[in-house]
């Protein structure tokens, strides 16, 4: 799962760090589309990590419909222009000697995608607060402390992105922040925190 946060977060930051670099509207449309694939999954698997840290489970037919539903808006954000339901339109702007900025329309799937993603990352500091409450090495609990900080750090990132939606900012803190969040999860699981 690891493995799968690293991907996802370096597909979400890709995209961003191409959309910057865009100069035609084709090429910002195909970044936006690779960096919100990214964090469509990356909640996911960071709530899936969070569980199996603590050493609980999830059942099959829950992972399963998280999955599908992913899925579901992966297509949604792959299908647009033609399906206008996650995204209503991308405008590109372009300043000389400073890099690309959008004006994302969005529709009731990015917002819907965005709640999904952000209770998903909030259920993850649930199950990792309700273990930290019952530790009682302090290796272990400086590790939940950690996790704790990264998700919280990725959940700011998600709502900054909800708002910068809203409001048309021009830079998305998003990568950023589960950039950061995933070289956090990935110290503690190689306890190196």
């Amino acid at each position: 799962q690891i493995m799968s946060i690293i991907s996802f977060g370096f597909l979400q930051s890709m995209g961003y760090v191409m959309f910057l670099c865009s100069k035609s509207q084709g090429s910002a449309i195909v970044s936006i589309k690779f960096q919100f694939l990214g964090t469509v999954y990356v909640s996911s698997f960071l709530m899936f990590f969070a569980i199996r840290f603590c050493r609980k489970q999830i059942a099959a037919i829950y992972k399963s419909a998280i999955l599908g539903i992913d899925l579901f808006l992966a297509l949604l954000i792959f299908c647009f222009p033609q399906i206008n339901l996650y995204f209503k339109n991308i405008d590109l702007f372009t300043r000389p000697g400073w890099s690309s900025y959008m004006k994302l329309e969005v529709g009731k799937w990015f917002y819907i995608g965005h709640l999904f993603a952000m209770a998903q990352i909030i259920y993850g500091i649930y199950v990792i607060y309700k273990n930290l409450r019952q530790e009682k090495d302090k290796k272990a609990l400086q590790r939940y402390g950690w996790l704790l900080g990264a998700l919280s750090l990725a959940t700011i990132g998600l709502l900054q992105e909800s708002l910068m939606v809203i409001r048309h900012g021009e830079y998305d803190l998003a990568p950023l922040c589960v950039g950061i969040c995933v070289s956090l999860f990935f110290a503690a699981e190689y306890k190196k925190i």
